[in-house]
């Protein structure tokens, strides 16, 4: 008897491990960033990026193309930075963003609530769609530290 109870909790304390690994594991994953390599060359992980909405003026090399679809509701700012840090590692020193789309779309009809007898709004939720292309600038005004 006493050695099925050691077995049980061993278990018990095995699956506990694994639930807890999986639940933040599925807090960490952010945006799911698509990428398209273009060049031939490699280049080496970049700690600066800048961000530009116009192409340069100046020579570059268009690394990959970027496609990212965020969460429902995600913070902008928070797929940007997913963004600077995927160009980043693919080398890139400038992150030039082509396309930007929001999708609204309506999660579930209004509810009733029976208590107040009022019908309570769905809220739609918003999707950000983000295209953009990673650069290597010839000539980088920007300095790394």
């Amino acid at each position: 008897m006493k050695q099925s109870k050691q077995v049980y909790s061993g278990f018990a304390v095995r699956l506990s491990i694994i639930w807890i690994g999986l639940s933040l594991g599925a807090c960490a994953t952010g945006p799911q960033i698509q990428v398209q390599p273009v060049s031939h060359r490699h280049f080496s992980s970049r700690s600066l990026v800048q961000t530009l909405s116009t192409a340069p003026t100046t020579p570059y090399t268009l690394i990959a193309r970027l496609r990212v679809t965020g969460s429902p509701n995600e913070d902008r700012a928070q797929i940007l930075a997913a963004l600077l840090k995927k160009a980043a590692a693919v080398g890139a020193n400038a992150l030039l963003i082509t396309n930007e789309q929001v999708q609204t779309q309506n999660t579930a009809p209004a509810t009733f609530n029976p208590s107040g007898g009022n019908y309570t709004p769905s809220v739609p939720q918003r999707i950000l769609h983000i295209d953009a292309e990673a650069l290597y600038l010839a000539n980088n005004t920007v300095r790394e530290h």
